[in-house]
């Protein structure tokens, strides 16, 4: 069995297959994150005009940073796939650590700052509010390996 990333000449090879759903997910990527950029705008502008406290400015600005990262990162990962270069695994999956690490620190943020104002007894913390961040575990334990070991990736980024 062939470990390195050239192509091995055999097997399957382009944007087919179980590369579809990456191909839909990795097209979208930066269209959610700009949607997700706007929605937390929108939520920015109302914290900023009721009387919240300065511990309000440090999550927006967190959202907003981090939201930044993941957007620059989806176009990065964009690029990778449709130019098929063989750098995009490992690309797709700093782009899913990033969004992980993103989701998390904008989650633990907001529920340090909710449990700072409402207490700690009184957080709304059901399967709810971990669904995104589930999703995105779930997401990355499919595609990380086959990111790795498919050989329709092996041969399809090759440049």
């Amino acid at each position: 069995m062939q470990e390195d990333r050239d192509i091995t000449g055999y097997g399957p090879r382009g944007i087919a297959g179980w590369l579809y759903p990456f191909a839909v997910v990795i097209a979208l990527a930066p269209f959610f994150v700009a949607w997700r950029a706007v929605r937390n705008a929108q939520s920015a502008v109302a914290i900023v005009g009721s009387d919240e406290p300065f511990e309000s400015a440090f999550w927006i600005v967190t959202e907003f940073v981090t939201t930044g990262i993941v957007f620059v990162a989806s176009l990065v990962v964009a690029w990778l796939f449709f130019s098929k270069k063989k750098a995009l695994p490992y690309a797709y999956i700093w782009f899913i650590f990033a969004g992980l690490f993103a989701s998390g620190v904008t989650f633990m943020t907001g529920a340090v700052l909710l449990a700072s104002e409402v207490g700690s007894e009184n957080l709304p913390f059901d399967l709810v509010n971990w669904r995104a961040p589930i999703a995105g575990v779930i997401w990355a334990l499919v595609s990380i390996p086959y990111m790795l070991r498919s050989r329709r990736v092996r041969n399809t980024f090759t440049q």
